[in-house]
């Protein structure tokens, strides 16, 4: 099958009568899914928001028919779409990062389910995800990551996490020697942000982002603490401590 925006037969494509388009198109010859089409970006006009979210859902369908023959993924390059702000009324375009795909082709998004309007996902330079950092959004969305992996993967009655995925994020990792990292979570507080006394009154897991901000989920307690404030030097800030005087504040408050 060919695409009918693809080659130096463009053009010819392009300046098909419509009937012979339409019989290329019931040969399968072309494809006749508007999905499947993608923006003319050198006709002569400017472009506009239609023509990136035109582009975007090209790639979106495209990657879900490549995720139904090749496995799960990550579909390449960027979501865009329109956002009007709130009192003034502007159209601004809204870009954030790529949706994943099941490999039946179905979207995978983690922040809608959660509320997390304010998270924003970049990459680095060279257009890669870390995943350690920058993951930007507002003290109350982390908290609302926080509570995801405090019950177990489920959110509002619905399984967003797959079972046993949280225990195996708090399994010590078989590279660690020491025993203080799972996967992708701290079962320790690192020790640049651990103070004098790295002692907690209850095992937790710990979201360690950049320069000393953390995501700290204490099962046992049943909370989360999120600290943003960021701290440039290493032993500059006392998550312990933060952590230990937080849970006896809870602690005094319930009583």
């Amino acid at each position: 099958m060919a695409l009918n925006t693809l080659g130096s037969n463009r053009d010819q494509l392009i300046d098909l009568a419509i009937a012979e388009r339409e019989r290329l198109i019931n040969q399968e010859v072309l494809v006749g899914d508007p999905r499947r089409w993608r923006p003319r970006w050198f006709d002569g006009r400017f472009l506009a928001a239609a023509d990136l979210q035109g582009e975007q859902n090209y790639f979106l369908i495209r990657q879900a028919d490549l995720g139904r023959a090749g496995g799960t993924g990550v579909i390449d390059g960027l979501m865009v779409s329109e956002a009007v702000e709130q009192g003034t009324g502007i159209q601004r375009l809204r870009i954030e990062a790529g949706q994943g795909v099941t490999d039946t082709g179905e979207l995978v998004v983690l922040f809608d389910p959660l509320g997390m309007s304010s998270a924003v996902l970049e990459t680095d330079a060279a257009g890669t995800f870390i995943g350690s950092s920058y993951l930007y959004a507002t003290a109350r969305d982390w908290a609302r990551f926080g509570m995801l992996y405090l019950r177990d993967g489920v959110w509002n009655g619905a399984r967003l996490l797959p079972p046993g995925w949280v225990d195996y994020t708090r399994t010590p990792a078989p590279a660690d020697e020491a025993k203080r990292y799972g996967a992708h979570f701290w079962l320790e507080i690192p020790a640049e942000y651990a103070g004098s006394n790295p002692w907690l009154p209850a095992p937790a897991l710990h979201a360690a982002g950049h320069e000393g901000q953390f995501v700290t989920i204490v099962p046992s307690r049943d909370l989360v603490i999120v600290r943003l404030g960021r701290t440039r030097y290493p032993h500059a800030w006392d998550h312990a401590a933060f952590v230990r005087d937080v849970l006896a504040s809870v602690h005094r408050a319930t009583q």
